[in-house]
């Protein structure tokens, strides 16, 4: 009988110690649970960059937050973006963009009828960080190729369409290594038959157009020069209505090729007369001279909306230069108000080869 009892006790005593080890066991795995750091911040999900790098991420309106899946617990860093597109954050697209290896993040910066915008994040090996590169949310519907260059086309209307390639430097950013236009001869012979007509056909140098080497073009009518056309690598395209020697840009009016806004000194001198009348002014004629038989100088007739006329010169000096009906008067550029009593005479002279070859 007293075996009996020691063996009910014993069993019972075993009972007891597994229940104890148990109930230390939960404890233990529930303290255990509490204290993983991934519990404790609001994640969504998880991207891996590459095979050795995972990263958890929360995404907001406005910002991305990552953590090192293999880190402590800290911020790993908060990307902050920019978007006019209220559903971004339920399109962000995590691939590799820069042909690296590595997953980028990219979202939606803007949309439009003639394309979409983005915003892009590329991983950076060297810091283990990623980087926002800057320059791609000026490209419409960016495309990456296996060598990882980038190729953006954007429709200009009726100058047509230009197709850059980028590639991807140390810093994440993008360099520019090529631009192209569609059938400029087309677009040329477009421009030309909106403004003066004519027949037109390439020149025989280039023009330097706010300090771009442009392609250009003369347009004749069989016997005189009617203008020239000047076209940037990035499709800015400029006229030179009379083949004065100044050059105005070209917009497009619902398609339709107008001469705008005046560029270099002829556009500074308009600008200086607008201010002096209030009035809208156009450039009528370029010559070239000197202030005082000494300075080289190039001097405007510049007309105004309401007929008068204002005659104003520039030297090589950048200095300009105001007609008062006697002299020229040096003035101020963004006044046009008098900043000397000098008084200055200009005597224009015939330049061989001038024209508007540069502005």
């Amino acid at each position: 009988m007293k075996k009996i009892f020691i063996l009910i006790l014993a069993i019972s005593l075993l009972f007891t110690l597994a229940s104890c080890k148990g109930e230390d066991g939960d404890k233990e795995a529930e303290t255990t649970l509490k204290t993983d750091w991934r519990n404790t911040i609001e994640y969504e999900g998880s991207i891996f960059v590459n095979e050795s790098t995972r990263l958890l991420y929360a995404f907001d309106t406005g910002s991305i937050t990552l953590w090192d899946a293999a880190g402590n617990g800290n911020e790993l860093q908060v990307l902050d973006y920019d978007t006019s597109v209220p559903d971004a954050i339920e399109r962000v697209e995590t691939e590799d963009f820069s042909g690296d290896g590595n997953r980028d993040i990219r979202i939606i910066y803007s949309e439009s009828e003639k394309g979409t915008r983005y915003n892009l994040f590329v991983w950076s090996t060297k810091t283990g960080r990623y980087a926002e590169c800057r320059r791609y949310n000026t490209l419409l519907d960016p495309v990456t190729d296996e060598e990882g260059n980038v190729t953006a086309c954007e429709d200009m209307g009726i100058f047509g369409t230009v197709t850059r390639v980028f590639d991807f430097n140390e810093t994440s950013g993008l360099d520019q290594i090529s631009v192209s236009i569609s059938d400029p001869d087309a677009i040329a012979k477009k421009i030309a038959a909106d403004t003066v007509g004519g027949e037109v056909k390439p020149a025989e140098g280039n023009s330097v157009i706010k300090g771009v080497e442009c392609k250009a073009y003369i347009v004749t009518d069989g016997e005189k020069e009617l203008c020239y056309i000047a076209y940037s690598p990035e499709s800015q395209w400029f006229i030179d209505t009379g083949c004065l020697g100044f050059y105005r840009t070209i917009s497009d009016a619902e398609g339709t090729a107008v001469p705008a806004e005046y560029v270099g000194e002829a556009g500074d001198a308009v600008a200086i007369i607008k201010a002096v009348s209030k009035e809208g002014a156009e450039v009528f004629s370029k010559a070239t001279g000197y202030l005082d038989e000494r300075v080289l100088a190039r001097r405007y007739t510049v007309r105004t909306e309401s007929g008068t006329e204002y005659l104003i010169c520039t030297d090589e000096s950048g200095y300009w230069y105001l007609f008062d009906g006697d002299f020229y008067i040096k003035i101020d550029a963004q006044s046009g108000e008098a900043v000397s009593e000098k008084l200055y005479e200009f005597s224009p002279v015939l330049i061989e080869g001038e024209g508007a070859e540069e502005n």
